[in-house]
C-alpha cells in the first residue's frame, strides 16, 4: 500500500513586521519525485513566491493575513499558515519626499525624486506616482518589468529603472540606495497634466503639476504689427 501524501509545516503561525519578508517552510511528506515542484503558495492579502517567501503588505495598524500551501499532486492536500502583521514605525512613517522637480518644459518632462528619512539623508524607497488625467492616455512610462502569478519573482534588466505598472494610470518605481530616481514622461499635449507622488504606504501625497505646450498663433496675411500684437 502506497504511502499517503501529507503536507508538514515548521510552524502554523508567524509574526512579521508590516512590508517585511519571511521564509515559511514545508515538506510533503511520503513524495518520491524531490527533484519536481510540489509546493503551490498563495496569500490572501501578502505575497508569496514559489520558495515560500512571503512579504507582507504595508498596513497601517497590526493586521493578519493566511497563507495556504498546497500539493502539486493533490491539490486537495492543502495547509494554511495564520500571519500576524506588526504595524511598525517603517517606510511609510519616517521616510518622505524630500524634492520633485520636473525637468523640462512644453509637455516634455522627466521628474526627479528624492526620498529622505528622519535625519534628512537620503533613503531607498518605493515611490508610487498616479496620473488624474484618466480621460486621456498616460503620461506615466512604461514598466520595465512585470510582476504576476506566472512570474513572482520579475526583476528588471540589469542598468534600467524598476517601473512596476499596478494600474493603467499608476506607477511603482524605486529609488536608489541615495532616494533618488527620475522618472521620464511620455510627451503631453494638453494644457495642464496633474500626478500625485507619494512613497508607498503612505497616505500624504505630493501635487505635480506640469504644463503642456502653448498653444500656436496664426498670425493674420494681411494685418499689420499693431492688430498681429493684439492677438498674442
Amino acid at each position: 500500500m502506497a504511502n499517503t501524501l501529507s503536507i508538514e509545516l515548521a510552524k502554523r503561525n508567524y509574526k512579521v513586521q508590516t512590508g517585511k519578508s519571511i521564509i515559511i517552510q514545508a515538506v510533503v511528506k511520503n513524495w518520491t519525485k524531490p527533484k519536481e515542484k510540489i509546493l503551490l503558495w498563495s496569500a490572501d492579502k501578502g505575497t508569496i513566491d514559489k520558495n515560500g517567501k512571503y512579504t507582507a503588505p504595508v498596513v497601517l495598524a497590526d493586521d493578519d493575513d493566511t497563507v495556504t500551501v498546497s500539493c502539486v499532486e493533490d491539490r486537495a492536500i492543502e495547509e494554511t499558515v495564520d500571519i500576524d502583521i506588526v504595524h511598525t514605525e517603517a517606510e511609510s512613517e519616517f521616510v518622505h519626499i524630500g524634492e520633485i522637480k520636473p525637468i523640462g518644459s512644453d509637455g516634455k518632462y522627466a521628474l526627479n525624486i528624492q526620498c529622505l528619512n528622519k535625519k534628512k539623508a537620503g533613503h531607498r524607497c518605493s515611490i508610487i506616482i498616479t496620473d488624474y488625467n484618466q480621460s486621456a492616455s498616460t503620461i506615466l512610462p512604461a514598466p520595465t518589468y512585470i510582476v504576476d502569478a506566472s512570474n513572482p519573482d520579475a526583476k528588471p534588466p540589469a542598468g534600467e529603472i524598476p517601473i512596476r505598472k499596478l494600474s493603467k494610470f499608476q506607477i511603482q518605481v524605486k529609488t536608489t540606495k541615495m532616494g533618488f530616481v527620475s522618472v521620464h514622461l511620455k510627451p503631453f499635449k494638453e494644457r495642464v497634466r496633474t500626478l500625485h507622488v507619494r512613497v508607498k504606504g503612505s497616505e500624504i501625497d505630493r501635487e505635480v503639476v506640469l504644463t503642456g505646450p502653448k498653444p500656436k498663433v496664426k498670425l493674420k496675411k494681411s494685418a499689420g504689427f499693431w492688430a498681429n500684437a493684439m492677438q498674442k
